[in-house]
């Protein structure tokens, strides 16, 4: 499958695990948006990852401009801190850093709600599109998703593995080598 997409490159971030596939689309005449997926299996700490970065970009200087649960209109305020495990919401985030607006999508478990959350984003064509996925290659997985639907969109693709803590004292620090990798890939 990686060949007849056209994977051209493996990147290893120095002193990370973290591979990374790209997929350069045909030219276009816009700014295509960059599609940025943290990839993992089923509760290896995806959404975890994803509010980790929501943290660091802020921490950086970003702005953030809307904080909304997945599939709804209801915003919420950013919690001080990270919520502890088990009381992290799926979210969207929109924010603004260093002159481009990247959007967070912390949901990839259900292709449906992803699918709809993607297709509404992308009208409003963001610099960065940053999301989680499973990473199985199945029929109804949201991976399956980006390879069929998206394909023809004009995205850059560049795909990160969230690393997987047995140990739960080491559950937020496995993190930050991807958190780092993603920083380093959208900072312009």
């Amino acid at each position: 499958m990686i060949a007849r997409l056209g994977f051209n490159n493996k990147v290893n971030f120095k002193g990370s695990n973290n591979m990374t596939e790209e997929i350069n689309p045909a030219p276009w005449s816009g700014n295509p948006t960059n599609l940025v997926v943290i990839k993992s299996k089923g509760n290896s700490g995806k959404t975890t990852t994803i509010w980790m970065l929501l943290y660091e970009l802020i921490k950086q200087g970003a702005t953030l401009n809307l904080l909304r649960n997945v599939d709804s209109t209801v915003t919420f305020a950013l919690p001080a801190q990270l919520p502890p495990v088990g009381s992290r919401p799926d979210f969207v985030a929109e924010l603004i850093w260093l002159n481009q607006r990247i959007v967070l999508v912390s949901h990839g478990d259900t292709p449906r709600v992803v699918q709809k959350e993607l297709d509404a984003i992308l009208l409003t064509h963001p610099d960065f599109i940053v999301c989680t996925s499973r990473s199985q290659w199945r029929t109804g997985s949201t991976w399956n998703l980006f390879e069929t639907r998206y394909t023809n969109i004009h995205f850059k693709r560049v795909c990160f593995w969230s690393e997987y803590a047995k140990q739960s004292k080491d559950m937020l620090l496995v993190k930050d080598p991807t958190i780092t990798a993603i920083v380093k890939y959208i900072k312009p």
